[in-house]
């Protein structure tokens, strides 16, 4: 009895980490990499590429991203813009006269100084937004922090 067509073909799934049995794995848009735990650590990887096979290249990465000290689960959350375009200080005197860094930063992202009031108001709101933006990715990698945790937990110091 031969091979259907779709039983060779991999099967994508949505992105993210799980923890079961002790394992953590960590699916992404089209493969597989499952760890196992302290103290016989074992890295197995599946791709559409290439069938299951131990990676300690793949799981180098996933530990270089994730490993953190027990208590550290906020290291490094704070509010940051990883792009640089926008100061994320919260800025609230009067539009029509702003302080000197607000014009700075207005300059910087736009390459022109604000002409209006309407310019400072419109920057504030963006500033705003991708504050919102940010809580939410750091609720997000909490999470995951969270769920990684008993995995790497087991490690000694």
């Amino acid at each position: 009895m031969g091979m259907t067509m779709d039983e060779g073909k991999f099967k994508t799934g949505k992105p993210g980490f799980g923890y079961r049995n002790g394992k953590l794995y960590r699916f992404e848009k089209k493969s597989v990499l499952v760890l196992a735990p302290w103290p016989k650590p074992q890295a197995w990887f599946k791709s559409h590429r290439k069938p299951w096979h131990s990676s300690r290249k793949r799981a180098d990465k996933v530990f270089s991203a994730a490993l953190y000290p027990q208590g550290d689960m906020e290291q490094g959350l704070e509010y940051f813009d990883p792009d640089g375009a926008l100061d994320l200080r919260l800025w609230d005197g009067d539009p029509h006269d702003p302080v000197a860094a607000e014009v700075e930063q207005y300059e910087f992202r736009v390459g022109r100084q604000p002409h209006l009031p309407e310019d400072i108001i419109a920057q504030r709101a963006r500033v705003l937004e991708r504050r919102k933006e940010l809580a939410r990715n750091k609720e997000m990698a909490l999470y995951v922090r969270h769920l990684q945790a008993p995995y790497f937990d087991a490690i000694p110091d």
